[in-house]
């Protein structure tokens, strides 16, 4: 076994773990993905932190980071129902509404899902979705000597959820029990 050490946490990865690779089950894509796209998000964050000023620019790389991260802590569901759908006989119809169940199940991933959808939504399909224009401020500062423009995408809701998100799958790699996400 060798030991693999992050900023953030120390973990062993089995011999067994580094062969199967990134994409082969739930727990390697949790692991070595989704729970990695998190440490650099909240780097970032942390980093940032302590800038005075941050530029448009570097909010534009902590959004993708941030997208990076939702996008990456949902498709851990998708990667678990393809894993069990034999074993608990569902088919590939079924995707939708077993990952709604479990969401349902666990209201932090029900929140990621609903806030990552409204992310990738460009426009409104009815009055009640949000689409990713509604999770952006725009601020607009005018004076007699420069004009300024800029937009903001901190969202102290945003950071809670992807933080619960991200909470409930480290506890969940730390000791991983399907029954937890079974329906």
């Amino acid at each position: 076994m060798s030991v693999r050490y992050h900023p953030f946490i120390a973990e062993e990865v089995s011999f067994m773990s580094l062969l199967n690779g990134p994409l082969d089950n739930h727990q390697s894509y949790l692991n070595h993905i989704a729970l990695e796209n998190c440490f650099d998000y909240f780097g970032l964050v942390e980093r940032q932190k302590k800038q005075t000023a941050i530029m448009l620019a570097e909010k534009y790389h902590r959004l993708r980071l941030f997208l990076n991260a939702i996008e990456s802590l949902n498709t851990v569901l998708e990667y678990f129902f393809h894993e069990q759908k034999k074993s608990q006989g569902w088919n590939d119809h079924q995707i939708i509404n077993i990952l709604e169940i479990i969401r349902k199940k666990h209201p932090v991933l029900y929140q990621a899902n609903h806030l990552l959808n409204a992310y990738k939504r460009g426009e409104h399909y009815g009055m009640k979705e949000s689409v990713a224009v509604d999770l952006q401020a725009t601020v607009v500062s005018i004076s007699s000597i420069k004009q300024k423009m800029e937009i903001d995408f901190n969202s102290t809701k945003d950071e809670r959820i992807i933080s619960e998100a991200f909470d409930f799958w480290f506890e969940y790699n730390q000791n991983p029990d399907i029954s937890i996400l079974l329906p």
